[in-house]
């Protein structure tokens, strides 16, 4: 009988730990590029010392980036950079989630294709607090169907040292 419990509790298991028990992939630095659906989090804040190009990059669809409280900050100078914090271009279904992102040109980046059918779509962007980016805090560029709820935004526009 003990037999029975314990292979009906393997079987549960097997069926539902699959959607509950996803893996979480922990981004430990920037730059940081994402190729495969997934979930991402940090579990620390982190720095950017470059100018220029995509701190955390996504390239896959259905992709989850929690930032767990924490921040990403681009320590190079203000008045120069032209780096985004977390950008994507072309995928669906990105969610940025609950954390800071401060000083970067943009803050959130999420661009597709200007005509043809669109990729850039079922974004999710939430619980974020953007400052200092010193051109656009959010830009969805040339998207559809996608949500932006509960930032605080401020200081946009500007650098910290102005």
């Amino acid at each position: 009988m003990n037999y029975l419990k314990t292979l009906a509790a393997l079987a549960f298991a097997l069926i539902f730990c699959q959607s509950l028990c996803s893996a979480q992939t922990i981004i430990g630095s920037l730059p940081y590029t994402i190729t495969t659906s997934g979930t991402y989090l940090l579990n620390q804040s982190l720095t950017y010392s470059s100018g220029s190009s995509i701190a955390i990059r996504v390239k896959a669809s259905d992709v989850i980036i929690n930032l767990n409280g924490y921040s990403i900050t681009n320590t190079f100078d203000q008045t120069k950079t032209t780096a985004i914090g977390i950008g994507a271009c072309d995928v669906e279904n990105v969610t940025i989630e609950n954390g800071e992102i401060f000083g970067f040109q943009y803050g959130v980046y999420l661009n597709g294709p200007s005509s043809g059918t669109s990729f850039n779509s079922g974004h999710v962007v939430q619980g974020l607090r953007l400052a200092y980016c010193t051109f656009r805090g959010i830009f969805l560029e040339n998207a559809n169907n996608c949500l932006v709820q509960n930032c605080l935004l401020s200081s946009i526009g500007i650098t910290a040292g102005a």
